[in-house]
């Protein structure tokens, strides 16, 4: 018997791959499709699908990737799209601009660009940048000295800065 992490059960399963490009193949151009795709070679162009993509340790894809769930163990050049997960592995590199709702990067992984995280299902306003009413320190606060993190009031430098013992 197989145990599976709850995190894991929608992770693309090489034994339901619909789609295998070899480590000795190239291909380049669209790909569309509505299964699993695993790809062990080079794969160029643009890579859609309605189920998951793996990249084995020696894939490389130069390509934008549209797909529900995204599991890279090898290389990925481009902008990633991934509806449900992203899970860069620890020998897994991407260089592009990644979405998901969820985003992993194992120990060793490396992600080269921006990452935007997907929650289609919830609204945050309170996460929106506002602009601060009062400067974090106003003139009248240069010239008083400021207690740094648990420091008593009175442990005084002279320098106009408080400082632990």
């Amino acid at each position: 018997m197989m145990i599976r992490k709850k995190k894991d059960m929608d992770r693309p399963e090489l034994s339901q791959v619909v789609t295998l490009i070899g480590p000795d193949s190239v291909f380049e151009g669209n790909l569309e499709t509505g299964g699993n795709i695993c790809i062990e070679g080079v794969f160029r162009g643009r890579l859609k699908t309605e189920g998951g993509v793996i990249v084995n340790s020696v894939g490389r894809v130069e390509a934008e990737v549209l797909a529900d769930h995204v599991v890279v163990h090898g290389t990925i050049v481009g902008n990633i799209s991934a509806r449900k997960q992203l899970d860069i592995c620890a020998t897994g590199r991407v260089k592009g601009d990644v979405e998901a709702e969820v985003v992993t990067v194992s120990k060793g992984g490396i992600l080269d660009g921006f990452c935007k995280m997907l929650n289609p299902k919830m609204d945050h306003p309170q996460l929106e940048s506002q602009p601060s009413l009062k400067s974090p320190l106003s003139a009248s606060d240069e010239d008083e000295p400021r207690n740094i993190g648990n420091t008593p009031p009175g442990a005084d430098d002279g320098s106009g800065l408080a400082v632990s013992q």
